[in-house]
């Protein structure tokens, strides 16, 4: 393989419109047809982009992400063509990828697993190509689910519970910082779905305290989350037609000190129903390593993905 900077093609001609990259998408991971406005929404102007063209098509494309400061550099995508793959236009880009990011100062990379992610690692069918490149299996697999099936158990909370929808900047604050108490990613997460469209983000409230909060969302709203990025494949999981509506649902969690009550099985039937209630007929559940506590409700898993880095 020739060097990345040498790479016939690499860089060379216009960067990819997006309905380049989504033809791309839709060729190299028919699996998983992306959402055109979930795709637009995540290719941000300040990640830094690779792309390989062959005769002026886009035959080759990555999207990396490089925060100033951190130790992990993200790959957040790897596309190639059907028709050049195994050609080392893959193995080319990744190689680029790797360069640019020890160029800016990260230690590691990290496929997938970046806020608002496209994917949460690597694609289990992907996982040897990147471990004969010298990524390392964390141990971890993590799935997306499709679920939501015609009768769904009632919802039992304590009469002093409800959903609450954060329908007040105070309560948009109070449930930002208790999803950073699970994870920067998550309060970042919320923050960002916050600034789109708040009424994505539900609250369990247990008289006026917050105890649990969750991300929901349709294939129609202003946020479109990872855990329904692609709406396809939700559908072809379920053996549903094109006009079924999917939706999403997460991050989710309950307050540490409220967990062994019941609640966290309680709040996500209540949230799965609120998601039925504005007409989603499949429910994505994306990047758990809990696959049982989800399926209890009905549904299965559609994709898997190994979570991988490598030393740069």
């Amino acid at each position: 393989m020739l060097p990345p900077d040498s790479t016939p093609g690499l860089m060379s001609g216009p960067a990819p419109t997006p309905d380049e990259i989504l033809a791309l998408w839709h060729a190299a991971f028919p699996s998983h047809p992306v959402h055109p406005a979930g795709l637009r929404a995540r290719l941000d102007a300040s990640d830094p982009q690779l792309w390989l063209r062959l005769d002026g098509q886009l035959v080759g494309w990555a999207a990396l992400r490089s925060v100033a400061g951190q130790e992990r550099g993200h790959l957040r995508a790897l596309l190639v063509h059907p028709e050049q793959q195994g050609r080392g236009v893959g193995a080319g880009l990744l190689a680029e990828a790797e360069h640019r990011l020890r160029q800016a100062g990260h230690r590691t990379i990290v496929p997938g697993a970046e806020h608002l992610h496209f994917f949460p690692g690597v694609p289990a069918q992907a996982a040897a190509y990147f471990e004969r490149r010298g990524y390392q299996f964390d141990g971890d697999v993590s799935h997306d689910l499709a679920l939501l099936p015609a009768e769904l158990p009632a919802a039992r909370l304590p009469a002093s519970m409800h959903l609450q929808p954060a329908t007040s900047p105070d309560l948009v604050q109070q449930a930002q910082a208790f999803a950073a108490s699970f994870s920067a990613r998550w309060g970042s997460d919320l923050g960002r779905i916050a600034d789109q469209n708040p009424l994505q983000i539900l609250t369990l409230l247990d008289g006026g305290q917050l105890i649990g909060f969750a991300l929901t969302g349709t294939e129609d709203d202003p946020a479109i989350l990872p855990s329904c990025l692609y709406p396809g494949g939700l559908r072809a999981a379920q053996g549903l037609p094109d006009t079924a509506r999917t939706g999403g649902l997460g991050p989710f969690g309950i307050a540490e000190a409220r967990r062994g009550e019941g609640l966290g099985w309680g709040f996500f039937l209540a949230c799965a129903a609120h998601l039925r209630e504005r007409g989603v007929q499949v429910m994505g559940v994306d990047w758990t390593r809990l696959p049982d506590f989800y399926l209890r409700a009905g549904g299965r898993i559609w994709s898997s993905w190994h979570h991988v880095h490598r030393a740069l």
